[in-house]
């Protein structure tokens, strides 16, 4: 019986030199060179402000999303998803995806002074003179990415949230 712990895998950073924000850690606990004959596991984290770039594979694939959340490009269609939910992905399809925290700081409405501070960015020119992150932005955003935590374990694990911290 082939298994993988994915609390114990060797991440690999992975990165493209010309796009600062392509950038992940990756893992493959199943592929060809682990005896796989058609299939494959790879194992990524994304972090926010950085992606991975579109691209294709010649087998079919299903993207999980364990925690956090994503933007997803699938040949045309674009779509959000978040932890607990899948997609399946067609052979060669081209296809990439970006951590969604941006995106959701957008959505609810967040100053951009805050949203730029959290993504690691320094704002630029005057705005960058003037503005700066409060104790109330910060508290807004907590409260903000609470709501969205407790609204997922909801839709995920339903009247037993403690399965989402307890892993079981």
């Amino acid at each position: 019986m082939k298994t993988a712990d994915f609390n114990k895998l060797e991440l690999s950073a992975v990165w493209y030199e010309a796009d600062p924000t392509m950038r992940a850690k990756v893992d493959f606990p199943f592929f060809g060179g682990t005896g796989n004959k058609s299939s494959s596991v790879v194992y990524f984290e994304v972090e926010p402000g950085h992606r991975l770039g579109t691209h294709t594979d010649s087998a079919e694939e299903i993207l999980l999303i364990l925690a956090g959340a994503i933007e997803a490009d699938l040949g045309q269609e674009q779509g959000q998803l978040s932890a607990g939910q899948a997609v399946l992905i067609p052979a060669m399809v081209p296809h990439g995806l970006r951590h969604g925290h941006k995106v959701w700081l957008d959505e609810d409405g967040h100053p951009r002074v805050v949203v730029e501070e959290r993504m690691g960015h320094i704002l630029q020119g005057v705005e960058g003179v003037y503005s700066h992150v409060t104790p109330t932005m910060e508290q807004r955003v907590a409260q903000t990415l609470q709501a969205r935590w407790e609204r997922s374990v909801k839709a995920v694990y339903g009247d037993s949230p403690e399965l989402a911290v307890s892993g079981f």
